[in-house]
């Protein structure tokens, strides 16, 4: 039962999507440190 749980979450995230505007919103907000290790 998890496992077919699981599988309909990762099907339902393929169709979320973020503006741009947001995502940059997000990366300011994070320390810097973080963003080095990408």
């Amino acid at each position: 039962m998890a496992k077919k749980k699981k599988k309909t979450m990762q099907m339902e995230m393929k169709n979320v999507y973020l503006p741009s505007e947001l995502i940059i919103e997000i990366l300011l907000r994070l320390p810097v440190q973080s963003l080095i290790r990408f």
